[in-house]
């Protein structure tokens, strides 16, 4: 079992800014459109929360030889994780963590998934 990652970025609807927290402190806030300022922090880290108005993912970066990492989002769901490419850090935008938080919580069910759904009447 993974460990929850130390940061989570959170999209706060009524003051319309991202707040990131370090084990449950606020320790800085974004407005949309400072990616230039969220560039430089993602380029320091390996993982983080994202819970955004479309959705939540956990963001890791991994490690390629010759090269300084790849971001991949992921999300599981009954127990079955789904993985998506964000793209080196200059890439991983809000708008780019917005779009695939979205994606990931509207992924379709696996084939045994829904077989399990359909054997329920869970649909």
């Amino acid at each position: 079992m993974s460990k929850p990652s130390q940061y989570v970025l959170i999209w706060m609807h009524e003051r319309e800014y991202y707040e990131l927290h370090m084990h449950g402190q606020l320790q800085q806030c974004f407005q949309r459109g400072d990616d230039e300022a969220f560039s430089h922090w993602l380029n320091e880290q390996t993982a983080f929360a994202f819970w955004g108005q479309a959705g939540r993912l956990s963001a890791l970066k991994e490690a390629r030889p010759g090269g300084t990492g790849y971001w991949y989002a992921y999300r599981t769901q009954a127990r079955h994780t789904h993985k998506r490419y964000l793209g080196p850090s200059a890439r991983v935008t809000f708008a780019r963590l917005e779009q695939e938080a979205q994606a990931l919580s509207s992924s379709p069910p696996t084939r045994r998934e829904a077989a399990g759904q359909a054997g329920t009447g869970i649909g």
